[in-house]
């Protein structure tokens, strides 16, 4: 009996090998043998995280650095073809007719559903979804992005940078700041706040949690924009017991979510106001219709 046991290993590891190949070589055929990379690994694999491994891994951004300059890239399109754990064909476009067929062409191009799921964080929305589901969400997200919404978000911007001239650099004629991108951050943060939630935010210190709640609303607006890359690498279980960065993380997620489904039920609740901010124009756009033409509160969060 022992005896049988490497028999028995090295004969299901020559039917694995033979198997992979033999399915590996079919998908190259499939493709009518278009040059490209062939490897062990796919370019989305950790091995990525490594180094370009000729044969087992393209390398981080190979296709950036390679350009047209390899045998693989001579061609406005290259494949590449992976052999684990799963046989996985892709193509690269280079080509801009190409690219717009592929973009436009939404019955023969589906997105990937499987890849978008990082964008459900609050529920799904015009990037998650496709057939009829995607023409339900664009027809009632299109007309939100109006005339009136950039007119908002050109006003609320001037009266945020007026704000930051007077309440924090306090008319100075000189003014220093260490890191610009933290500045730049700040303002899009509060134009994101006005514009999509119809919440203004100040410059000014503001610290203090509404009942119900863990975190302001501007602290877990900014922590959700700034730190989604946890959110994005991490299961909540593990951000429960990461670093105090990451715990604040999955509050901020959280809190985001609470926040949002008080504003919907509120506005649901009071009276109409000519609001001209996106969350606003999604639920006008959701009230309008009764048919299947609607959004689910999970869906408003998520478009936003």
């Amino acid at each position: 009996m022992p005896e049988t046991i490497p028999i028995l290993l090295l004969t299901f590891g020559a039917l694995y090998t033979s198997h992979k190949l033999f399915t590996f070589w079919k998908a190259i055929g499939a493709i009518d043998h278009l040059p490209g990379y062939r490897v062990a690994f796919h370019d989305d694999s950790l091995v990525l995280i490594l180094t370009r491994i000729p044969g087992i891994a393209p390398g981080f951004n190979y296709l950036f650095l390679d350009k047209y300059t390899t045998r693989y890239t001579k061609w406005d399109v290259t494949s590449m073809v992976s052999m684990f754990p799963n046989v996985v064909t892709s193509l690269a476009v280079a080509d801009a007719d190409t690219a717009k067929h592929i973009l436009s062409d939404r019955t023969l191009f589906p997105k990937p559903l499987a890849q978008m799921k990082f964008l459900t964080f609050f529920g799904n929305n015009i990037g998650t979804v496709n057939g009829e589901e995607w023409k339900r969400h664009r027809k009632i997200s299109a007309p939100t992005f109006s005339d009136r919404n950039n007119r908002l978000v050109w006003d609320e911007t001037i009266l945020i940078m007026e704000s930051l001239f007077s309440d924090v650099w306090k008319n100075k004629d000189v003014v220093s700041v260490d890191h610009f991108v933290d500045l730049t951050l700040a303002i899009a943060i509060f134009v994101i706040s006005v514009a999509g939630f119809g919440k203004k935010v100040s410059w000014l210190n503001d610290t203090i949690i509404p009942d119900g709640h863990k975190m302001t609303f501007k602290d877990s607006l900014h922590i959700t924009c700034t730190d989604v890359i946890f959110k994005l690498l991490f299961p909540d279980w593990i951000l429960d017991h990461g670093t105090r960065r990451m715990k604040n993380t999955r509050i901020a997620f959280d809190e985001m979510k609470v926040y949002m489904s008080e504003m919907i039920q509120d506005r649901r609740l009071s009276d109409k106001v000519e609001r001209h901010d996106l969350l606003s124009a999604l639920m006008n756009a959701h009230s309008d219709d009764l048919s299947d033409s609607y959004l689910s509160d999970s869906e408003l969060m998520g478009s936003i």
